[in-house]
């Protein structure tokens, strides 16, 4: 589920977690569904607050941290950082990538 920062894509973006939800109540078989309710990164140094859509369907939620491990660079996109075609470039560079997921 794409979401574009219009307000029509986050509308649509609800609809289609609540069309996801309905569906996982009513029995189908769908794998889990991912969602970056911050819509961003940090640099680790705090939380940042949620953005609400993720949550207006009241499904129980597993949250999940995601620790980006730099090698060479911090690849977390912050305003006053390099740019995000930077950062992608920069991450395509690097022979791999350590993420440690941890479920709290």
């Amino acid at each position: 589920i794409l979401v574009d920062r219009a307000a029509d894509s986050k509308k649509a973006a609800v609809e289609a977690i609540n069309a996801r939800v309905a569906a996982l109540q009513s029995g189908a078989d769908f794998p889990q569904l991912l969602i970056f309710p911050t819509g961003s990164t940090t640099t680790c140094d705090s939380l940042i607050s949620f953005k609400p859509g993720a949550f207006i369907p009241a499904a129980p939620v597993q949250p999940v941290a995601l620790r980006f491990v730099p090698d060479g660079f911090d690849s977390s996109w912050v305003v006053s950082g390099p740019s995000l075609p930077k950062i992608f470039l920069l991450m395509m560079c690097q022979w791999w990538g350590e993420v440690h997921v941890t479920f709290l």
